[in-house]
């Protein structure tokens, strides 16, 4: 054929001649495929994109939740390890101390999966129920703590930590109790 002249050398490619007018020149319709194929590329390259930036914010968000954690275990130790010297006044006097740094560790959240469902435990000590919000997505659950910022003359924002799950979950559907200082989230998991 006139314009395979240059595959010729290529074993193997034999159906190369057809992508060839007789000018040489790849046809139009291989260009338009092409430029569908750069183009769906670049859609996935932009969708994951954007899913790596997510998962970073939330990686971040762990991350100091994790970092806020470990600074309270590691007073606490600090605290113990004083009592046990038993030569510094500044730390641990009694027993009763001791156990109330370490009821600070039972007001740390939990995160339970089962078959069906997350629970997500937290303490929540001095507040009133209308001063708990929680609200949820696909991946995450986020409780906010203190004024409405809409109803607040003071201009304070609420406190909020989210929770990354590990399982996506039915964000609608969530089944919130608040008993003594405990409050107690349960959602079913999205298993579509």
């Amino acid at each position: 054929m006139a314009g395979t002249d240059g595959l010729a050398g290529i074993e193997g490619l034999g159906g190369l001649e057809g992508l060839y007018t007789s000018e040489g020149s790849i046809g139009e319709p291989v260009l338009a495929v092409l430029f569908i194929v750069v183009l769906m590329l670049l859609m996935i390259f932009t969708v994951q994109r954007a899913k790596y930036a997510q998962l970073n914010r939330n990686f971040k968000r762990s991350l100091d939740e994790l970092k806020r954690q470990d600074g309270m275990l590691t007073e606490i130790e600090e605290k113990i390890k004083v009592y046990r010297l038993a030569t510094n006044q500044v730390g641990l006097k009694s027993w009763r101390d001791i156990e109330k740094e370490l009821t600070k560790l039972s007001e740390l959240p939990t995160l339970t999966e089962t078959k069906n469902e997350i629970i997500l435990k937290t303490h929540i000590s001095k507040l009133k129920k209308d001063d708990v919000d929680v609200s949820a997505r696909e991946t995450m659950i986020t409780i906010s703590i203190g004024s409405n910022p809409k109803e607040d003359s003071k201009g304070e924002l609420p406190i909020q930590s989210s929770y990354n799950l590990p399982v996506k979950i039915i964000p609608h559907n969530l089944n919130i109790t608040y008993k003594g200082n405990t409050l107690v989230i349960r959602a079913p998991k999205d298993i579509s």
